[in-house]
C-alpha cells in the first residue's frame, strides 16, 4: 500500500469511536434519538478532520541512494 499526499490517516482509537457512533446511530433508525447520535457522529467527524488540518505535517526523508 502506498501513500500519496493529501490522504487523510484517522487513528486507529478514533477509527473505533467512529464505528461506535455510527452503530448507534444506525441501530435508532426509527428512534426519537436518531438525530442527536447523527449529530453527535458528525461532531465527532468534524472533531477529528479539523485537528488533523491544524496539525503539523510530518514527513519521512527517503534515502535517495537505496533507490
Amino acid at each position: 500500500m502506498h501513500l500519496y499526499g493529501g490522504e487523510r490517516i484517522v487513528s486507529r482509537h478514533e477509527t473505533k469511536i467512529l464505528i461506535k457512533k455510527a452503530k448507534r446511530a444506525y441501530n435508532s433508525k426509527g428512534d426519537y434519538s436518531y438525530d442527536a447520535k447523527c449529530r453527535a457522529l458528525g461532531k465527532y467527524i468534524f472533531k477529528v478532520l479539523d485537528k488533523q488540518d491544524n496539525r503539523e505535517p510530518e514527513y519521512v526523508q527517503l534515502d535517495s541512494k537505496k533507490s
